[in-house]
């Protein structure tokens, strides 16, 4: 999703997923994205989401350890990592919001190799 739609023309934005892991114990077992979107604010708006995203995992009654689920501990223009144990510590949630780091040059390069771009 776009979250710079009232930026103006051709401001640099960047990439940012919305990562949720409840495998606290499988350490082998990546965290599933939750959702990818545009930025052209930074991670502001991208943290925003993931906070309003806790109740969807469970009321504030059933957590018995949680840190940073309002955000309050990420700091102007970090990206957000929160935690809590639910269902009265049976289970962990943490989420974390990452900018996705792109390398050009190995993402042109294999799209070249799968025949997907032509050199000029």
């Amino acid at each position: 999703e776009d979250l710079s739609s009232d930026a103006p023309p051709n401001t640099p934005k960047s990439l940012y997923v919305i990562l949720t892991d409840d495998n606290g114990r499988d350490f082998k077992s990546p965290p599933k994205p939750y959702g990818v979107f545009w930025s052209a604010e930074g991670p502001g708006p991208v943290n925003n989401i993931a906070i309003e995203l806790w109740p969807k995992f469970g009321s504030v009654k059933s957590r018995d350890s949680e840190e940073n689920i309002d955000g309050e501990l990420t700091k102007p223009g970090e990206c957000y990592d929160g935690f809590a144990c639910r269902n009265y510590g049976q289970t962990a949630l943490s989420m974390h919001v990452n900018k996705v780091e792109v390398d050009h040059e190995r993402t042109f390069m294999n799209l070249y190799r799968k025949g997907l771009i032509e050199e000029a």
